[in-house]
């Protein structure tokens, strides 16, 4: 196993090496911290009616021209046709400002790359991340738009139009109670049925604009067009069909006063969008139609700077390597065998022939020893002289001396050090895989896919929600019966009265019967949004993929599901209480009056024909202190019904600050439930106080419980089988681990023979050589001091 280090390689070079070893390649970044925007671009198309005629100042200006007077009925398009366009405007508007600020926020977020990435995991870790990002951003924008709608509900703040409630004046213009318009609702073909808007915001009735001529009228319903309770509600249920078709926008043109001279706007182009999709539907994906995005590998490569990049590989002996070893093994045999076989011999034919002879003692076979070493010699030649014969000796004992120095030394470097061996298996099973990774400390298996969807392998359902939000408590008929105990005789009513009267002040302000209406529709609300919260986030996560080229180990995998699913909790729970607050705190800085008159309330002047409404901040006394609605939305007292405290609620300036600051120990307490619900027929249960919980009733209040999301406990997303799917989407390929070990005894003997082969090769020719020379030196200069002696 060879390694290589490639310095400053080209994004070319990686490609090949890549290819060639896909696996032990390793190219370190030198910016391992790199931001989308170097190598991502994302870029949304928007709808058609965000760069139209219809939201710019031409028509703006064309429909304020000719607007009507307010003397028209509430359903008249022209009453609410200035309000409907700038509301489209500010969609369009809103949603691309979102975009644009969690596009920027997003292209900052940095890419950790230790390593370069392969370009296919590249692109899908940040496909991954775009429709994470993309996901994230619409379900936040629809999360935030539908807590601002139940929110302003359950508040019940008064719309601008007067199209939610209205004023009653009696005698001598005297303000009276107020009225909840009572609509004959009318949804395309649906049939008729009457709404209160004070119970549901998504009432909504046919727009259409009244033509009067000679003492005649007529109705032009605008195709498609809503009015409702609320401007936004109205707008969401409406469709642009009218806006497609050249003669509907021109009678819509006429019927606000247009002429054949007032300029031409141009109508939408029916091939590019379905004429009658919602426009809910559209700002439901933040009026986008389609993404374009570009992943630059090229930039990415250049931004990840490589200084260098490593690669193992395996390196076969090459031939001449080859024959020197065999060369080498053969020399080494042959010289072995002719020392060791007729030692062999001698042995053989001693035993064959061997005959009763005293015992030697220790000392004489120490001896024989002795002198077996003494005279050993295997450069023997035949017709030796004694002269000859003793540097035959001398040159057996430093060949001896010599290479069995050499052999220990080579032994030692090549039998004792450890050595790393990679082990390759293909597509193990995962039986295969924990086998190894129970006796492997470096196991890496290779995915056969990179990205996996979450959904593959997770159990995500639904957690187990507190026990208010699957009771009577949320449900419409409770809420309606807290509105009013004979709610169907009322709306019976309208038919002739055309409106419910309901007198905010025929209780006082510490009286809960003025607010529980609208405690119930936020607490419903509030169990809705938090489940369609968590709902879209599983669903989300569910699309998700888990990007990982290697199979993660039981443990890790279990670890980082774990620690996603915290995240995502949080996550989840710190952006709702935070979007929640954010409202909060709009509403009472701009004053925004709510018709239950517990934040302000309307003091008119002296009756006369024309006269100054002003309003006075309500107050509350809190302990030994008097809080002033003016100053703090969070002014609070307890809440009573005929002087009788009920445990745990409050009343305040908004119903949502005083429902936050309420707990639900009432609705454990079933006289005090069949009290509130007196007067009807109907019976509602009180919550189970024995039920599990980690809620305590009397303690917790319902700011603490929304904190988490209303959760009691999740299910869990990892099972006994979670682990064993993953692996079979991971499916790995192959799977590689190294063993550090010493050489086989075998691979040690066949290099120590090859050795002594050789270097007794070498040994033969230098030694004699040298022992020849100095015995020649040796003798030359004893001949010369016996010549130079008198």
């Amino acid at each position: 196993l060879q390694q290589e280090t490639a310095y400053q390689p080209s994004e070319q070079q990686v490609n090949v090496l890549r290819q060639l070893n896909s696996i032990s390649l390793s190219c370190p970044c030198t910016k391992i911290s790199l931001p989308y925007n170097i190598f991502v671009s994302v870029e949304p198309r928007y709808h058609q009616i965000c760069s139209s005629a219809f939201v710019n100042t031409s028509w703006m200006t064309f429909i304020t021209f000719y607007a009507a007077p307010a003397a028209l009925p509430l359903e008249d398009a022209r009453i609410t046709a200035v309000g409907f366009f700038q509301m489209l405007h500010t969609l369009c508007t809103f949603a691309q400002q979102t975009i644009d600020d969690s596009k920027h926020i997003f292209l900052q977020t940095q890419l950790i790359s230790t390593e370069l990435y392969e370009q296919s995991l590249l692109e899908s870790k940040v496909e991954v991340a775009i429709r994470d990002w993309q996901a994230t951003t619409i379900n936040a924008f629809t999360r935030d738009q539908q807590l601002i709608q139940n929110v302003v509900q359950g508040n019940q703040i008064m719309a601008g139009f007067l199209s939610n409630f209205y004023f009653n004046f009696g005698p001598d213009n005297q303000l009276q109670p107020f009225s909840f318009p009572v609509h004959t609702q009318r949804l395309r073909k649906e049939v008729d049925t009457l709404c209160l808007c004070a119970l549901d915001q998504r009432c909504a009735w046919h727009s259409f604009t009244l033509f009067i001529d000679n003492n005649s009228s007529s109705a032009f319903y605008v195709p498609g067009m809503f009015s409702g309770c609320y401007l936004v509600n109205s707008i969401l249920q409406s469709t642009l069909e009218c806006f497609y078709n050249q003669t509907c926008l021109n009678t819509f043109q006429v019927t606000f006063g247009g002429s054949n001279n007032d300029p031409r706007f141009p109508i939408l182009d029916s091939s590019l969008n379905l004429m009658n999709e919602s426009i809910g539907s559209i700002v439901s994906r933040l009026m986008v139609e389609s993404w374009k995005t570009n992943i630059d590998f090229s930039a990415y490569f250049n931004a990840c700077a490589l200084s260098f990049c490593t690669y193992e590989y395996t390196q076969f002996h090459s031939l001449a390597y080859l024959i020197t070893m065999i060369v080498g093994v053969f020399g080494g045999l042959t010289r072995g065998l002719c020392f060791f076989i007729p030692i062999l011999i001698k042995v053989y034919s001693k035993i064959r022939s061997r005959h009763v002879s005293p015992r030697k003692t220790r000392r004489q076979r120490l001896r024989l020893m002795l002198n077996f070493i003494a005279s050993f010699n295997l450069f023997r030649r035949v017709n030796s002289n004694d002269v000859q014969l003793q540097i035959q000796r001398q040159m057996t004992r430093f060949y001896v001396i010599i290479l069995v120095t050499a052999l220990s030394a080579v032994f030692l470097f090549i039998a004792l050090p450890f050595h790393k061996e990679i082990v390759s298996l293909s597509s193990p099973s995962s039986d295969e895989y924990q086998r190894l990774y129970n006796r492997t400390i470096n196991l890496q298996c290779v995915c056969s896919r990179v990205a996996i969807p979450y959904s593959s392998f997770l159990s995500l359902k639904q957690p187990l929600y507190h026990q208010v939000c699957s009771s009577d408590f949320i449900s419409q008929k409770w809420i309606s019966r807290m509105f009013a105990p004979s709610i169907n005789q009322y709306l019976a009513d309208t038919v002739t009265k055309n409106a419910l009267h309901y007198n905010v002040t025929q209780y006082p302000p510490t009286d809960y019967r003025a607010i529980a209406t609208y405690h119930f529709q936020l607490l419903a609300a509030f169990c809705r949004l938090v489940n369609s919260t968590v709902d879209a986030t599983l669903k989300q996560l569910a699309t998700q993929h888990f990007v990982n080229a290697f199979l993660l180990a039981s443990a890790d995998f279990d670890m980082q599901i774990t620690v996603l699913m915290k995240q995502l909790t949080q996550m989840m729970s710190s952006t709702f209480v935070q979007s929640l607050h954010l409202i909060r705190v709009a509403m009472h800085t701009n004053a925004l009056f709510t018709i239950t008159a517990s934040n302000w309330q309307f003091t008119p002047s002296n009756p006369t024909p024309y006269f100054t409404v002003r309003t006075e901040p309500v107050i509350y006394n809190q302990s030994t202190t008097s809080c002033s609605c003016a100053l703090t939305p969070s002014c609070t007292q307890p809440a009573t019904i005929d002087n009788v405290t009920l445990p745990g609620v409050m009343v305040g300036c908004f119903p949502v600050e005083s429902l936050l600051q309420s707990s639900l120990d009432l609705l454990y307490n079933q006289t005090l439930v069949d009290l509130l619900s007196s007067g009807t027929n109907d019976t509602f249960v009180a919550l189970n106080r024995t039920s599990a919980s980690r809620y305590q009733p009397d303690v917790t209040t319902v700011d603490t419980i929304l904190s988490q999301l209303m959760i009691e406990e999740w299910e869990p997303v990892v099972n006994s089988t979670s682990y064993d799917l993953y692996f079979a989407q991971c499916s790995p390929s192959s799977c590689t681990f190294s063993n550090i070990k010493r050489r086989s005894l075998v691979a040690t003997s066949t290099d120590l023979i090859a050795f002594a082969g050789g270097f007794s090769i070498i040994l033969n020719i230098l030694i004699p050589f040298l022992i020849k020379t100095l015995y020649f030196n040796r003798q030359r200069r004893n001949q010369t001091q016996s010549t130079n002696e008198p």
